[in-house]
């Protein structure tokens, strides 16, 4: 049988984040044919718009329903009045905040839900400092109903802020430093029915979760780096929207939020990607893989809950049984709306992959299959969803062009009404009933057929002008489909290889192996005795003249119960610039890698084999599949020395390696 080998996919690129486990390795189909290149943002025309005055008082409007909106306003850094309106002109009421009703303008950031309604009531947010509060508004007439002055304390001066209604009561959740706070209201009187406070660790992605009757929080995070960084994780509850009765604790086992569509939880646990159906009176928990997929987003496809992950869609029944699966090539959902939405027939998804690679997918969940690609290369997307079709806006990443809204008809995939608005982006698009609201941040809001996107009022508010003409002459007739076949290994780009005029012949590198091993030794707490071995190195120059050596090392170490104990370790250290390399005295120490939450170094009780480093490698680069290494092995920079050392891999785990870099780097043994 032929010897196969990939490329190494950027051994411990410096600064990276992913540290998810890659997809399976066997032949899938090829990415997508790149479709018309003239689909770019360079070719969006100029916005006619006026640019917004930053010293003007920022007003956010926040939809209600298909005819009524409301209005924030603010001076300074308070929400000083609050409006509801009947669009686009007739002024219902206004309240306006007193010194006791503090509403920071950053918490009426869109994504914070500082303002919700829940029935007849509009409940906002208030936070003085450190401590939460809210104020109840009837909703036909602005009269104050209720007043809860902040009292309830959180460790942050700027926590971030979620709140969501479940029938007749509003949950708030405080997100802190080293705490969460869940509150649930009487949306009619404002008491507190229920509030708990659990120790956590802050992460940007640790973001509360709300299900149709459930909420899920991280609780608390392990202190300590795990054994197995692809094991580090958390620990998050699971309650009841109702009365905040915890209903399951569960660990994760990747750098992850979990996610909810309806009430059934999706997460990676220790044992596999889990689904925990919390509708039940005892939450039912089913293993769908046996790897710890992390799932990105959840969303609901008819009857079937569709489950994001790296690199692939999943779809699961509503009893548990995994319904179909597509394997996306390497592409992985870009964005997604907070929450989960009712997808149609055939969606169209905002993806990437490294390096800055980016495309809009038509899938056909009723088959389901990958059946159109669109190259958004240089684009700004949101993507927005309902069950009848997909709602898409393209920014260019240049300032002074106009943005890009198109409609996406949900049976067939292709573009329906499309717009150029000239406004400054970010905007935002929400549906309500037969209304499509377009917002920004100003007193402008302009409302749109969900299907043909024409105005409903008329002058048109936003600077709106129709983009079907423009649109139709660049969108390609039929998307293009996957090409079929095995993958191919492609040519690396010689401008990501720019080898070292005076490198060493040998297999392994110039540098001096003291220092490494030393380092080695230390983070095992091993004696000099032991020996180290070099399975594989790199050297890299940042487009800055940084440079960097990166090393994937392994030890045994001392195990007093006598059973085997590895240490396999991916090392790093850094220099300013070539200069400084030449003197490796005055580089920063040899030390672990870091990427995302926790080290890149494995603990395991045998010996180490080829998936171990394969895994360790994956999770440690901007690549999830080896099969695309040598497309873009480097973000922004070059490979000038590397090699996969054979002979030692070989000793070490008994196999070959599959994983090599590309010529004139790798040396033959």
């Amino acid at each position: 049988m032929p010897q196969y080998r990939r490329w190494a996919v950027s051994l411990l690129v410096a600064g990276c984040t992913t540290s998810a486990p890659g997809p399976s390795q066997q032949a899938l189909p090829q990415p997508a044919a790149t479709p018309a290149a003239s689909f770019t943002a360079a070719a969006l025309p100029r916005s006619a718009g006026v640019p917004a005055d930053p010293h003007a008082p920022l007003v956010q409007v926040r939809p209600v329903d298909g005819q009524r909106a409301l209005l924030l306003q603010r001076r300074g850094e308070l929400i000083t009045d609050l409006s509801l309106w009947r669009w686009p002109s007739q002024r219902l009421w206004t309240y306006t905040f007193g010194p006791d009703e503090p509403l920071p303008r950053w918490l009426a950031d869109r994504e914070r839900d500082a303002v919700v309604i829940a029935g007849d009531t509009v409940v906002a947010a208030l936070l003085d400092g450190r401590r939460h509060g809210a104020v109840g508004l009837a909703l036909a007439s602005g009269a104050r109903r209720w007043l809860a002055r902040p009292e309830a304390s959180v460790d942050h001066e700027g926590p971030r802020h979620l709140a969501s209604v479940f029938g007749d009561r509003v949950v708030h959740a405080v997100v802190g430093e080293s705490t969460t706070l869940v509150v649930a209201r009487a949306a009619a009187t404002g008491a507190v029915t229920e509030s708990v406070t659990n120790a956590w660790s802050d992460q940007p992605h640790d973001w509360p979760q709300f299900g149709a009757t459930t909420l899920v929080h991280m609780d608390s995070a392990p202190a300590e780096p795990p054994d197995d960084p692809d094991l580090a994780g958390a620990r998050w509850v699971a309650r009841r929207s109702a009365d905040l009765t915890p209903l399951i604790e569960l660990d994760t086992v990747v750098d992850a939020t979990p996610c909810l569509v309806g009430d059934r939880l999706y997460a990676a646990g220790p044992d596999g990607l889990l689904r925990v159906a919390l509708d039940r009176p005892d939450p039912a928990l089913t293993i769908l893989h046996p790897e710890p997929r992390a799932p990105l987003a959840c969303d609901r496809h008819r009857d079937v809950d569709v489950v994001w992950l790296q690199g692939h869609v999943l779809g699961v029944q509503d009893d548990g049984a995994p319904a179909w699966f597509v394997d996306l090539d390497g592409w992985s959902l870009a964005a997604h709306e907070r929450g989960s939405s009712v997808l149609p027939d055939r969606p169209l998804v905002f993806v990437e992959r490294p390096a800055r690679e980016q495309r809009l997918l038509v899938l056909d969940l009723n088959e389901p299959r990958v059946v159109g690609s669109v190259d958004i290369a240089d684009f700004i997307a949101r993507v927005h969803h309902d069950e009848r079709r997909s709602f898409v806006g393209l920014a260019a990443r240049r300032p002074g062009q106009a943005w890009l809204l198109f409609t996406a008809d949900g049976a067939t995939g292709t573009p329906g009404g499309a717009v150029f608005v000239d406004a400054d982006p970010p905007l935002s698009f929400d549906v309500h009933g037969d209304t499509l609201w377009l917002t920004r941040d100003g007193p402008d809001a302009a409302r749109l057929d969900p299907s043909t996107l024409q105005p409903r009022d008329v002058p048109p508010a936003l600077g709106l002008r129709d983009a079907s003409e423009w649109l139709g002459a660049r969108w390609p007739a039929a998307p293009a489909p996957p090409r079929a076949g095995p993958p191919v290994d492609l040519d690396p780009p010689p401008r990501l290889v720019r080898p070292l005029p005076d490198r060493d012949p040998g297999p392994g590198p110039r540098w001096d192996r003291g220092p490494l091993d030393a380092a080695t030794r230390a983070l095992a707490r091993a004696d000099a005795t032991r020996p180290v071995w070099l399975l594989a190195w790199d050297i890299q120059e940042s487009s800055e003249g940084e440079r960097s050596h990166h090393a994937l090392v392994a030890l045994e170490l001392a195990d007093p119960r006598g059973g085997p104990r590895w240490l396999v370790a991916l090392m790093q250290r850094r220099f300013a610039d070539e200069l400084a390399e030449r003197e490796p005295e005055g580089a920063v120490p040899w030390r672990v890698l870091e990427t995302s939450r926790w080290p890149r170094r494995l603990i395991v009780a045998r010996r180490p084999t080829g998936a171990d480093l394969e895994r360790l490698l994956v999770g440690s680069s901007p690549w999830t599949d080896a099969s695309y290494a040598g497309q873009r092995l480097l973000l922004d920079g070059w490979f000038v020395d590397g090699n996969v050392i054979d002979s030692a891999w070989h000793e070490l785990t008994g196999e070959a390696p599959r994983w090599s870099y590309p010529e004139p780097l790798e040396r033959p043994e």
